[in-house]
C-alpha cells in the first residue's frame, strides 16, 4: 500500500475508535441505485434502533432523489 492509503486507512480506524466510544445512537445511511436505507444503532452498535428505507411494502417511493431522502429521514425521525 501506498503512504496516502495507509494515512487515510489509519485516520478512518482513528474516527470509527473515537466515534464508537461516545455514548450516542449512530446513523447509517447507504444508497443504491435505486433504492435508499437508513438505520439507527445503539451506542454500542450491537442492534439496531430504528430503521426505514424507500422500499418498504407499506409505502413504496417512486419519486425523485430529495423527496424520497426527505421521506427516509422523516420515518427514521418516528
Amino acid at each position: 500500500m501506498s503512504f496516502k492509503s495507509d494515512s487515510r486507512l489509519r485516520r478512518a480506524g482513528k474516527t470509527r475508535i473515537r466515534i464508537s466510544q461516545q455514548d450516542k445512537p449512530r446513523l447509517s445511511i447507504f444508497k443504491s441505485s435505486k433504492n435508499m436505507y437508513a438505520q439507527v444503532f445503539d451506542s454500542k452498535g450491537s442492534r439496531v434502533i430504528a430503521s426505514a428505507s424507500t422500499n418498504e411494502k407499506t409505502e413504496k417511493i417512486k419519486s425523485n432523489n430529495i423527496k424520497s431522502a426527505k421521506l427516509v429521514g422523516q420515518k427514521i425521525a418516528e
